[in-house]
């Protein structure tokens, strides 16, 4: 389940509270996002299904997300293969998550270019 900017969305803490039904991971993770990443998050809004659910709860920034929406368009299921590969849509995402680029790089080595 890597979403299209190359997070994992198994090991995303709103992934995890969604599945697990935790509603303390919700809280933390509202918490630590809204002072890390000066994001204002309430615990209510800790829900996702995964970045590539078509019917299921999608995290508010998810789905306004112009790398999601992108790829949606290009017919794409990540960046990987995207003749753009590292435009300013994804840096941005890059930027807070440098796994999600790593994830992404890894598995353009093993795929080509579109």
């Amino acid at each position: 389940m890597i979403a299209p900017c190359g997070i994992n969305c198994v090991k995303c803490p709103v992934f995890l509270a969604t599945k697990n039904d935790d509603d303390a991971l919700r809280a933390e993770t509202a918490e630590s996002w809204t002072t890390d990443l000066g994001l204002a998050l309430k615990p209510e809004e800790m829900n996702c299904d995964g970045c590539l659910t078509d019917t299921g709860r999608i995290f508010k920034f998810c789905r306004v997300c112009e790398v999601r929406s992108c790829a949606g368009e290009k017919s794409l299921a990540t960046c990987a293969p995207c003749a753009d590969f590292g435009c300013t849509k994804v840096q941005a995402i890059w930027n807070i998550s440098p796994e999600a680029r790593m994830m992404l790089e890894k598995m353009r080595a093993e795929r080509p270019v579109v």
